[in-house]
């Protein structure tokens, strides 16, 4: 999460990156960076920490943005735990933008992300549950069978 992300795309960019996701919280104005963004070329996503509410979102152009993000932990380093309280929002966001990713990151393993494949994300993302898993492959095949059991009809993860 970076306070100015409006000052950084380029540099993002120019390094090859093909998604590049704003944080509604930051300090700029958000929907000239998620143009900007677009303008290069690049994925456009929002990102949304577990203590803001989904409707933080809402009042955007929903053409602004390909993917939503919600955190659960807050961002700062890996390892956190998983904060159930935020997972009612994947909800909200699927209904309210049934053709965009949503993405979840944060103390996401395989139970914690079958809870937000149930709620309708279909993005997952693992960190600490992979690197610290004996057989990472064993684990990633234990977060997409349960995926795919919740969500049979949408590209799991």
């Amino acid at each position: 999460m970076l306070t100015r992300p409006d000052q950084h795309i380029d540099a993002y960019v120019d390094a090859g990156a093909e998604t590049l996701q704003i944080h509604v919280e930051a300090d700029c104005d958000i929907v000239e960076a998620l143009q900007a963004i677009r303008a290069r070329g690049v994925r456009p996503g929002l990102v949304v920490n577990p203590d803001t509410p989904a409707d933080r979102v809402f009042p955007l152009d929903p053409d602004l943005f390909d993917e939503v993000l919600c955190m659960f932990v807050h961002p700062g380093f890996s390892g956190q735990a998983f904060i159930p309280e935020a997972l009612p929002k994947v909800a909200e966001l699927r209904a309210r933008y049934p053709g965009k990713d949503i993405s979840v990151d944060g103390g996401v393993d395989a139970r914690s992300g079958v809870e937000c494949a149930r709620r309708g994300a279909n993005i997952l993302v693992c960190g600490s549950y992979l690197y610290d898993a004996p057989d990472m492959a064993a684990a990633i095949g234990k977060i997409r069978d349960g995926a795919r059991e919740v969500l049979p009809d949408r590209n799991s993860p």
